[in-house]
């Protein structure tokens, strides 16, 4: 196994953690029976625990979880039974390693440790796992977080796509397309099928890139607009969709704006008008100077070439508004889109009873398909009959709306997609142990009843 050349920097915890990473994937390239071990992140263990009895009961139980990943590394993990402690929807999850790993196997250089595949060591092998702008659109999330003075939309000029991407020339998914360069545009309108390796063929990117721990997130939003039955425009009838994309974080979406670019090549003959909105979104805007990107009429745009249908994106931060709630909002959206949501958090409520009143397509993505589980329990029992009753006492005359609500009531497991396009590789078990990734699944709060 080569690695390219470390580019470690230790001026936070990320880029030391980093480092390990490199010396632990070298000892499993030099050893094969190697297996790393890792402290277990408590987020899940709690989480747990409010699930179930005793403080007592809960300790024990933590202590179960933390036992067997540390003794056994992920090949222990299976072998934690926790159906036996009455929590078979978790088991469940365990069970779905195979089908994260065949996503993960279309990519040769992936790192496998037990039975998963892990973005982290991953990205580090190639040298793409650190902080700050000399790692552009692969800059470790937590110090984005920590400090704001690095954050990308607080710069007054964006990056090159060499100092996005990181990747040699071949490897990239190039936007500004040159062929006297070799950097071709796809040969065709967009056509290929749900999987990353007929992706990467259209669009003409070796395996060997690791371009998808990134373009997870517009293709996410490409399968999610497909799956709500809106389409691109024609020749004949160019079309205007209008995306409001609710939660982006300053450690995510907001850190990678340009990545959003390539819905213009999914989307031809058509203009993208996406506007963020979120909390951090609010603060990224009030905290940035002037002449930053964020201050900007359009925090980013692309136009694609002629060839593959001209399509095009243009992305607005929401300066106004801290949470969002479509009834009120002014510009009503063809589409409400959350990413890892969290659905069952209060301030989605206004946007779940929104998108229904007013007939908006919505859907959000989750890391693991207990979430949703949870998404439909909530629904059902406390935010749908919530609205209904708020609309039946304040609104009464919107029967259609009522109708809706009604109609929604009545659904007892909404739909939910494994995403092919999801990130390639899991999250390491310090954040959780079970199999989870970025936008792994997604989840359908509402779709159009009208035309």
């Amino acid at each position: 196994m080569a690695f390219r050349g470390p580019q470690v920097q230790f001026g936070c915890n990320c880029a030391g953690e980093a480092h390990i990473m490199r010396i632990e994937i070298g000892k499993m390239a030099r050893d094969p029976s190697y297996k790393t071990k890792s402290k277990t992140h408590n987020c899940l263990i709690q989480f747990m625990m409010s699930l179930i009895g005793s403080p007592l009961r809960r300790l024990r139980r933590g202590d179960i979880l933390q036992r067997g990943m540390l003794e056994g590394g992920m090949e222990g993990l299976p072998e934690c039974r926790w159906s036996n402690y009455g929590w078979a929807q978790e088991n469940n999850q365990m069970l779905k390693f195979p089908d994260y790993a065949e996503l993960a196997t279309q990519f040769p250089w992936t790192i496998k440790i037990g039975k998963g595949y892990y973005a982290d060591f991953a990205l580090a092998s190639k040298g793409l796992y650190g902080c700050g702008p000399s790692f552009g659109w692969w800059t470790e999330p937590s110090c984005v977080a920590r400090d704001t003075r690095i954050l990308y939309l607080h710069r007054e000029t964006p990056y090159t796509e060499k100092q996005g991407w990181k990747l040699p020339d071949e490897e990239m998914p190039w936007l500004e397309f040159d062929p006297s360069k070799d950097k071709v545009p796809p040969q065709r309108i967009a056509d290929f099928e749900d999987s990353w390796t007929s992706y990467y063929k259209w669009r003409g990117l070796p395996m060997s890139s690791p371009a998808a721990f990134r373009l997870h997130w517009p293709l996410t939003i490409y399968r999610i607009l497909r799956e709500l039955g809106i389409k691109p425009g024609t020749v004949d009838n160019r079309k205007t969709i209008k995306i409001h994309l609710v939660g982006p974080e300053n450690r995510k979406e907001l850190a990678i704006l340009p990545v959003f670019g390539e819905l213009a090549l999914l989307f031809p003959y058509s203009d993208l008008r996406m506007t963020l909105i979120s909390e951090e979104t609010f603060l990224t805007v009030s905290t940035a100077r002037r002449r930053s990107l964020a201050r900007q009429p359009f925090a980013y745009k692309y136009t694609a070439p002629e060839s593959i249908g001209r399509g095009s994106i243009h992305i607005t931060l929401d300066s106004q508004n801290r949470v969002y709630a479509p009834f009120g909002y002014g510009e009503i959206p063809d589409v409400i889109i959350g990413l890892h949501a969290g659905l069952t958090n209060p301030e989605w409520i206004p946007v779940i009873h929104g998108s229904i009143r007013l007939d908006i397509p919505f859907a959000v993505t989750e890391y693991v398909e207990t979430c949703m589980s949870v998404n439909d329990d909530a629904l059902i029992k406390t935010v749908l009959p919530e609205g209904l009753r708020a609309l039946t006492e304040h609104a009464p005359t919107e029967t259609e709306a009522i109708a809706r609500f009604e109609q929604a009531m009545l659904i007892p497991e909404r739909k939910r997609i494994f995403n092919t396009f999801m990130c390639p590789g899991l999250h390491w078990p310090q954040r959780s142990l079970l199999p989870y990734a970025h936008n792994s699944w997604i989840y359908i709060v509402h779709t159009k009843t009208s035309t």
